[in-house]
Parts: C-alpha cells; structure tokens; sequence
C-alpha cells in the first residue's frame, strides 16, 4: 500500500453518490406522476408563479442530476480522477442550484411583498427561514465535497492512477 494507496474518503464519497443518486432515481417517478397535483396545490397555496416554474423545472432537472451522482460515484469507485474532478464541479453547481432554489423559495412563498394573504407577515417571515435554510443546509454536503476532494493527498492518489 504505502504512498500508492488512494484515501477512503474516495470510497465513502463513492458510495454517498451512488446512495444520493439513487434515491434521486427512485423519487423522480412520484414526482413526475404528482406534477399536476402537486402544482395544483402550491396554487391553491399561492406560491408565485416564479416558484410554480421553478418547481416543474428541477421536476425534470432530479433524474439528469441523480444520474449524474450515479456516474459520479461510480466513477469515485472505480477511483478515477475524472470522477473526482466531476464531483468538485458537480459540487459547486449543486451549490448554484440548492442557493437560486432557496432564493426562489424566498421570492415565490405565499406572504411575500405584494401578496394579498391576511397572514402575509407571518408566512413570508416563514419562507424566508425556510428559504435561508434550505440554502445552507442544501449546501454542506456539496461544499465537503467540494473541500474533502480537493485534497492534495486525494488528488495525488487519483492522479498518479491516471484515466
């Protein structure tokens, strides 16, 4: 083994890509067959149309993401340095994602300025938490990620394998 040997955090991000992936597979379905219903009801809600859009679009955004995780982590098993690379980038676009998602949360939620919701303060007060929320917690296992793999003794490992 020695110097030779590739990190395990390859193989624990491998298999957290695979396990993400793959539910992100197997959701996309019901999220698909809801479309309709689902959007009915964030209506009914009065989410704006700006959160209305954004949802029917990361419906069809899910499986080409959960697919990418897949590839990814097969890739970090099969420890090849483009799978690393991949997985850095994907990290930082998850990033863009998970923060415009909760910036579009915050501007579509039902209470947001301009709403006509006797409960407007409460509610926008409510998805701005939410909002905020989902920004920073959406974005921790992207930004280890981001930082785990791009190690010096990580990128080393996988550059010395090759393609």
């Amino acid at each position: 083994m020695g110097s030779q040997s590739i990190p395990r955090l390859v193989t624990v991000f491998g298999i957290s890509h695979l396990i993400c992936g793959s539910f992100g597979l197997v959701t996309s379905p019901f999220n698909f067959l809801n479309l309709d219903q689902t959007s009915a009801v964030y209506e009914k809600l009065g989410f704006g149309s700006i959160t209305l859009e954004w949802f029917k679009v990361s419906v069809f955004l899910a499986p080409v993401l959960a697919i990418t995780f897949q590839v990814l982590g097969i890739g970090l098993l099969m420890k090849k340095p483009w799978a690393r690379s991949g997985a850095v980038n994907f990290g930082y676009v998850s990033i863009v994602i998970t923060i415009l998602d909760g910036i579009l949360t915050v501007a579509g939620f039902p209470g947001s300025p301009g709403s006509d919701n006797p409960n407007a303060g409460a509610m926008g007060m409510g998805g701005l938490i939410l909002g905020i929320l989902r920004a920073i917690l959406g974005s921790i296992y992207p930004l280890l990620t981001i930082i785990l793999l791009n190690q010096p003794i990580v990128r080393e490992a996988l550059d010395r394998r090759g393609n």
